[in-house]
């Protein structure tokens, strides 16, 4: 499946005419063992995002999407095929390499958020820049906080919230380190 023309180093792939792209799927195949054979979810996806874009992948359940988004936000790595994110081809990263690089370039929203609940709004929000050993911009976290509407909550813990509140934690947590691209997985649902 191709979802729009696609860069890089790929003899068979056309050089995009605009701007540098910030994601590029890569003729991206991803298979999961099954038994004795293998059962494939993805089969040559390629795609090209450019940086302020907004996509949206649809399809029936089983169709791949969370595959699709775990490869591209590196959380998953392809069976075969490449992924860049700006100018880093993130499948030839080590983990520990990858794991540093999703936490401070990948934002990334998850179907059932994954808030700590033990942790405060605040901490909760905070938890990418603690882990990266990086100092929270109080400026910047009080324009998110606003931005999402989370006012009034940053004291809360996660099971004091409704629903779209902790999604909203969710975002700002995947937005706090200002990343080069954000994924987000049934953001809405």
């Amino acid at each position: 499946m191709t979802i729009s023309p696609t860069t890089g180093t790929d003899p068979r792939v056309t050089p995009h005419p605009g701007p540098r792209p910030t994601v590029q799927l890569l003729d991206v195949h991803k298979s999961y063992a099954r038994g004795p054979g293998t059962v494939p979810a993805l089969r040559g996806v390629s795609l090209s995002l450019t940086a302020g874009s907004f996509v949206s992948v649809m399809g029936p359940s089983g169709s791949g999407k969370s595959t699709l988004l775990h490869c591209a936000a590196g959380l998953d790595l392809p069976t075969r095929g490449r992924v860049v994110i700006g100018e880093h081809d993130i499948s030839a990263f080590s983990d520990d390499a990858l794991t540093r690089f999703r936490r401070d370039q990948v934002g990334f929203v998850f179907q059932s958020y994954n808030l700590i609940g033990h942790l405060s709004v605040a901490d909760n929000i905070s938890l990418p820049l603690v882990l990266g050993g990086r100092e929270l911009d109080p400026v910047w976290r009080a324009d998110l906080v606003a931005a999402i509407g989370l006012d009034g909550l940053l004291d809360r813990r996660p099971g004091e919230l409704s629903g779209g509140q902790a999604q909203r934690v969710a975002i700002a947590r995947a937005l706090v380190t200002r990343p080069t691209v954000v994924f987000a997985d049934e953001p809405t649902g």
